[in-house]
Parts: structure tokens; sequence; C-alpha cells
């Protein structure tokens, strides 16, 4: 490949409200965007031909389809499974039959967005489209990396209508229920619970689900509680949600004898 110097300069379509400068290289003709207005959009739009222009772009010819799936097995590699069918999810489901058979090269930040209003239009929760959206991003590093592509989605938005999932917070009386009574309804009979200290743990320290299945005996030193790992959907051992899933805290006063119930119950199974 011969070096291709741009010699023309993004110009304002005011049909579309945006800036666009179309350049060729190696017989390949490509069109860069910015909808940022003013020089700073100019300057944006040809900031993405130069990089286009320099840098050694391959297989630009790729359908998005095959970079997805190349995308989701570096996923398979590197994160949990918990991760990976997440995105795997969103790629089969939003973003692989909306644009699937389109060439890399001519993906422009409009499909993305097209795919996010597509999800909002269908109901789903705000919290669900930001996953989306971090999902395609996560994606086209993925794809700059490699090569494919210098598309950066800087301008994707989220809906302003988009819904917040509204969460079922436990209520006074349910928690006084939970410390009140110890059984549960099995096949249409009263029985013991045997998760009830977990529930009851829980809410007296706070902490995640899988954070509670995950904890051993020798976590527990007397009064300190020394967290090392988590347990996920499915029961893969992690470090935890984040950085600081991995902690050390006093038990409370009541959440002492709620261990001591669950050695009592531990040794009756």
């Amino acid at each position: 490949m011969i070096f291709t110097k741009r010699t023309n300069t993004a110009v304002w379509i005011e049909k579309y409200n945006r800036w666009q400068i179309k350049v060729q290289k190696d017989g390949l003709r490509k069109t860069f965007y910015s909808s940022t207005p003013d020089r700073t959009g100019q300057r944006e739009a040809n900031a993405k031909a130069d990089a286009w222009l320099d840098e050694n772009i391959i297989n630009t010819r790729l359908n998005v389809a095959k970079t997805t799936a190349e995308y989701i097995e570096q996923l398979k590699l590197t994160t949990s499974k918990s991760h990976y069918t997440q995105y795997e999810y969103y790629i089969n489901n939003w973003i692989n039959p909306k644009i699937g058979r389109l060439k890399i090269e001519a993906l422009n930040e409009q499909h993305l967005q097209n795919i996010i209003n597509s999800a909002y239009n269908k109901g789903l929760s705000k919290k669900t489209l930001q996953n989306i959206k971090g999902c395609m991003t996560s994606w086209l590093k993925f794809c700059r990396m490699n090569k494919y592509t210098t598309l950066f989605p800087e301008n994707l938005s989220i809906p302003k209508g988009a819904a917040t999932k509204e969460k079922a917070i436990l209520q006074p009386e349910d928690v006084k229920k939970l410390f009140v009574s110890s059984n549960t309804i099995l096949n249409r009979k009263e029985t013991y619970d045997i998760f009830v200290n977990a529930y009851r743990f829980q809410i007296l320290t706070g902490l995640r689900p899988g954070e509670v299945i995950g904890l051993k005996w020798s976590d527990i030193r007397g009064d300190i509680v020394n967290l090392r790992r988590s347990i996920n959907v499915h029961g893969e051992v992690t470090k935890g949600k984040n950085d600081n899933a991995r902690r050390t805290f006093e038990l409370p006063a009541y959440a002492k004898q709620i261990v001591s119930n669950q050695k009592k119950d531990a040794k009756k199974i």
C-alpha cells in the first residue's frame, strides 16, 4: 500500500446536520462524518479520515457477524461466563439481526444508534439499553485493535424517555416476618427453610447473594469476616462484582448469633 495523504476537507451537509468528508485509499472510497457543530466537528471528521488513511486497516470486507463471532470467542477466553453470555445474547438478538450482514467498512454510527432506538421502541429498560451500548462499544474496540475499522462511536446516546426498571424492595413487614418465622411453604406444606440463616445474614450485613453463597467458615474469624470470593449464577467462583468486593468487616451483634445458628444447622445435615 502506498501512503495516501488527504487533500480535501470535511464540508457541512445542511440536509443531515453533519460534517462529511470522502477519501480514497487503494481503490476503496470511504465517507466519514461528525455531527458536532462548528469547526470542532470538521476537525473530528477530518481526523477520522486521516486515521483511516494513515493506519493499515485490513479485512474491511468482513461482515459484522464474522467480527462479532471473533469477539465472543475472545470474551470466552478472558471473561466470566456471566459476562460473555450476556454480550452474546445482545449480539445474537439485537446486533447481528440488524447489521450482521453489513460489511464492517460500511458500518457507521447511525447503524449503531438505530439498534439502540429499536430496543428502546421495544420497551427495554434504560439499564438494558446502556448494556447494549456498552457491548457495541467494547466490540468496536476489539475491531479497532484488529485493524478492521477506525470507527469510534462517540455520539451514541440513550433515548431520554427510556424507563428505569423498578425494583421490588423488601418492606419492613417482610423483614419482620423473616426474623419471626423460620418456615417456608414447600409443596403446599409449611416446612423449615434451610436457607433462612443465609437470608437473615444477608439483610444484617448487606452482602450480595453471591457473596453469602461464597462464604466459607475459614472466612469468619471471631467477629471479623474476610470476603474473598463470590459465586455467580453459573456456579463460578469470581472475585466479586467490582474492585471493592474483596473486603473485611466486623459482624453486627445479631449477625454473630445467625452464624452460630448456621453452625448448629450444618451439624444436623
